[in-house]
C-alpha cells in the first residue's frame, strides 16, 4: 500500500500533458517594478535614497507576532534619546505564509488611517493595536485551523469550493480588516500598486505575497503584472467565483494571503481560472504555500531591490525560523509512517535554511560590481536572542530564545505566547540595534 502511494504520488500532475512535447519551456517570470509608479514617490517622510525591503518568513502565528515585534520596535526606534519611526521607511514586503499576516495588520491598519485626512500623520502601528486590541491582536492569536471542519459543514462546499476558501474569507474580515471597514470593504492590489504613468497619490508600501506553483514548483508573487503573464482570468473570493477581465488590480489581497499560507495537506490549494493562450487545454493554476520554494521570502525581495532607483538599498530578513536541528536522536527506533510524512513536508525548509547566507550572498550584486548599488542584509531572528555568556541578563534573555522557538508552527496560539513572541521581536531589534543604525540611518550615498 505504501509503495502503491508513492508510485501514485510520482504522476500527480494535473495538466494535460498531450501537446507539451510543443510548448516551448520559459524561465518562471518575476516581479517587473517597471509596470509601476516608484514607491519611492511616497510623500510620507521617508527617504526616498533608501531602498528597504522587509522578506517575512513563514511559521504561522509564531512568524505574524514575531514579525508584527519586529515592526513595532523599528517604528518606535531609539537613538539616544530620540525616538525615531524606522518601519515607515520599509519600502516592500516580501512575505510567506505567516509572516503576511503580520504585514496584512500593518497594510490594513494604515490603509485605514489614510482614509482620514491628513495622510501618515498621527498613523501609529502601536495604537493601532492598543485602539482596536480586540480586533489586531485578538485576530493575530485567532484559531483558523476550524476552517477544515467548517469545509466540512458547508454546503458550497460539497461544489468547488473547499475549506481554502472559508480561510480565505477569514483572513480578509479578520486579517485585512474588512469585517471591521464601513462598507465591509475588501482590500484589493489596487490599493497597493500604481500602474506606471498614474497620477494617484502612492501611499503605501509595495507588499508582494509569495506561493508556490504546484506543477513546476515555480515562485508566484501576486502583483497585476504576475497575474497578467500567467492570464489570471478569474478567482474565487468569500467561497463565490469571480471574472478579473483585464484588470488584475482588482484580485483581493486575501487571495494572496490565504494562497501564501496553503500549507499542504493542512488546507487546500489555491486556484485561479487562466485563458493562457500558447496553452489552452490547461486553464488552471494551482497555488500552495510559498514555503515551499522560500520560506523567507528574500528571494522576491533581492529581485525587487535590484530593480529600485534608490542610493542605498537594504534588505531585513524578518525570520521565525525555529532553527536547525541537531543529527543525533534519542530514539532508537525508526520514525514512523507519519512522522516521515510530516517531516518529508518540512524537511526541504530545514535544508534551504541551514544554507541561508550561502543563498543570499549568491543572489546579491557582486561586491566588486561598482556599477550597482550593493545591498546591505540585516537578520531579525531568535538567533539574535541568544547572548553571550556573561553578558547581563543572560538568564533572561535565554529564557526568552527557547520560550518562542518553543511555540509550534500553528494558527492558533495563546494570548501569553503573542506576547512572548512580540516581546521577541522587539529584542531582536535591540540586539541588532548598532546594524540597523548603520544601515537604515546612515546618510551617505
Amino acid at each position: 500500500m505504501v509503495f502503491a502511494a508513492f508510485a501514485l504520488a510520482g504522476c500527480s500532475t494535473m495538466r494535460d500533458v498531450s501537446r507539451d512535447h510543443l510548448l516551448p519551456v520559459d524561465d518562471p517570470p518575476t516581479v517587473d517594478l517597471g509596470a509601476y509608479r516608484s514607491v519611492q514617490d511616497r510623500d510620507d517622510g521617508q527617504n526616498p535614497d533608501l531602498a528597504v525591503a522587509a522578506a517575512m518568513s513563514g511559521g504561522g502565528h509564531r512568524a505574524a507576532n514575531f514579525g508584527v515585534g519586529v515592526l513595532l520596535a523599528l517604528e518606535s526606534f531609539s537613538v539616544g534619546e530620540e525616538t525615531l519611526d524606522l518601519l515607515r521607511e520599509i519600502d516592500y514586503f516580501s512575505t510567506v505564509s505567516g509572516g503576511g499576516f503580520a504585514a496584512g495588520v500593518y497594510i490594513s491598519s494604515l490603509y485605514d488611517h489614510l482614509q482620514l485626512p491628513g495622510g501618515r500623520t498621527g498613523y501609529s502601528l502601536a495604537r493601532a493595536l492598543q485602539r482596536d486590541r480586540k480586533r489586531l491582536l485578538v485576530n493575530l492569536e485567532r484559531d483558523y485551523h476550524d476552517t477544515v471542519f467548517g469545509g466540512l459543514l458547508c454546503l458550497r462546499c460539497f461544489g468547488t469550493a473547499d475549506a481554502g476558501d472559508i480561510l480565505e474569507r477569514k483572513l480578509d474580515r479578520y486579517v485585512l480588516g474588512a469585517k471591521y471597514r464601513d462598507p465591509r470593504r475588501s482590500m484589493t492590489l489596487r490599493d497597493i500598486f500604481h500602474p506606471a504613468g498614474s497620477t494617484a497619490p502612492v501611499t503605501m508600501p509595495y507588499w508582494v505575497a509569495n506561493a508556490t506553483v504546484y506543477e513546476n514548483g515555480a515562485r508566484f508573487q501576486f502583483t497585476p503584472d504576475m497575474l497578467a503573464r500567467y492570464d489570471v482570468t478569474g478567482y474565487t473570493h468569500y467561497l463565490k467565483k469571480h471574472t478579473l477581465g483585464g484588470d488584475r488590480y482588482d484580485l483581493p489581497l486575501a487571495v494572496g494571503l490565504k494562497a501564501s499560507a496553503s500549507f499542504p495537506v493542512a488546507f487546500p490549494a489555491t486556484t485561479l481560472c487562466c485563458q493562457p493562450g500558447r496553452d489552452a487545454l490547461n486553464p488552471y493554476l494551482h497555488l500552495m504555500d510559498g514555503g515551499l520554494v522560500d520560506n523567507m521570502g528574500y528571494r522576491t525581495a533581492i529581485e525587487l531591490l535590484k530593480q529600485d532607483r534608490a542610493r542605498r538599498k537594504v534588505l531585513l530578513i524578518i525570520d521565525a525560523y525555529k532553527g536547525v536541528s541537531l543529527p543525533h536522536s534519542r530514539s532508537e527506533y525508526s520514525p514512523a509512517g507519519a512522522q516521515v510524512g510530516y517531516r518529508i513536508m518540512n524537511i526541504s525548509l530545514d535544508n534551504d535554511h541551514s544554507r541561508l547566507d550561502t543563498n543570499v550572498r549568491a543572489l546579491l550584486p557582486p561586491a566588486d560590481q561598482t556599477d550597482v548599488t550593493p545591498i546591505e542584509v540585516i537578520t531579525l531572528s531568535f538567533n539574535a536572542l541568544r547572548p553571550a555568556p556573561g553578558t547581563p541578563d543572560t538568564d533572561a534573555m535565554f529564557a526568552l530564545y527557547h520560550d518562542a522557538r518553543a511555540v509550534p508552527t500553528s494558527l492558533n496560539i495563546t494570548r501569553r505566547e503573542q506576547e512572548l513572541l512580540m516581546d521577541a521581536g522587539r529584542a531582536a531589534v535591540q540586539a541588532q540595534s548598532a546594524e540597523i543604525m548603520g544601515h537604515l540611518l546612515s546618510r551617505q550615498p
